[in-house]
């Protein structure tokens, strides 16, 4: 049985961790190579990042809660290590952090809380792949239907885009931006988390920006 005192990351770089600080985080999504900004100032998670630099990793798993609202709720069962690549110390003692994403991550356990945050055991093995650069040859992206898609779901949400941004931005980026970024539900960002690789994640990513823009056009006008 592995313990929090077995430590709670390996000493070793290019090693994953084989235990996990995770910050459970309302409808936020973070995929490999993606980067998340957060501003951490509960003391649990500022102690958590502060034991964070203690380790050659820097890893916290950022995951969804199953179910929202609690202050230690149940989790999903799937999330992912990002890697913090920033940070910046703020007067009133708030923490501005990014996390790079690494590699996703199965819940094996849950072990006892270390100074008030969770920790967990996490089995890499379905998605260990994550940590090797993606093959950008392999990935295959309508871009023409992307951006078709993507401006009427944004305009069924009354948001706008920088499309010159968007048109210069390489496939995989783009990919992995959109869907950390558009707000979908939590239950379709957990699937996207989970989508198998970058052509399942473009496939899903597409879908679900045409059904939601679909059903936007199509609600009923509500008159009061």
């Amino acid at each position: 049985m592995i313990s929090v005192s077995d430590h709670l990351f390996s000493s070793e770089l290019g090693e994953l961790p084989k235990c996990l600080p995770i910050f459970p985080l309302d409808d936020m999504l973070l995929l490999p190579q993606g980067k998340l900004p957060l501003q951490i100032f509960e003391p649990r998670y500022l102690a958590m990042v502060e034991d964070c630099f203690t380790t050659g990793h820097r890893m916290i798993g950022i995951i969804q809660p199953a179910s929202p609202g609690k202050n230690n709720p149940e989790v999903n069962a799937v999330g992912c290590a990002g890697r913090i690549i920033s940070f910046a110390e703020q007067e009133d003692g708030r923490l501005m952090i990014i996390l790079q994403g690494k590699c996703r991550f199965r819940i094996k356990q849950e072990l006892d809380q270390v100074n008030g945050y969770r920790v967990v055991v996490p089995s890499w093995n379905k998605y260990v792949h994550d940590m090797f650069p993606p093959d950008r040859e392999a990935l295959i992206v309508d871009r023409d239907k992307l951006q078709h898609h993507l401006k009427s779901y944004l305009d069924s949400k009354s948001l706008t885009a920088n499309w010159e941004a968007i048109g210069k931005t390489p496939d995989i980026e783009l990919v992995t931006s959109l869907a950390m970024l558009c707000p979908f539900t939590a239950a379709e960002k957990q699937s996207l988390l989970e989508t198998a690789n970058t052509n399942q994640l473009a496939e899903k990513l597409l879908v679900l920006l045409e059904i939601s823009s679909h059903e936007q056009k199509i609600r009923p006008v509500t008159k009061h």
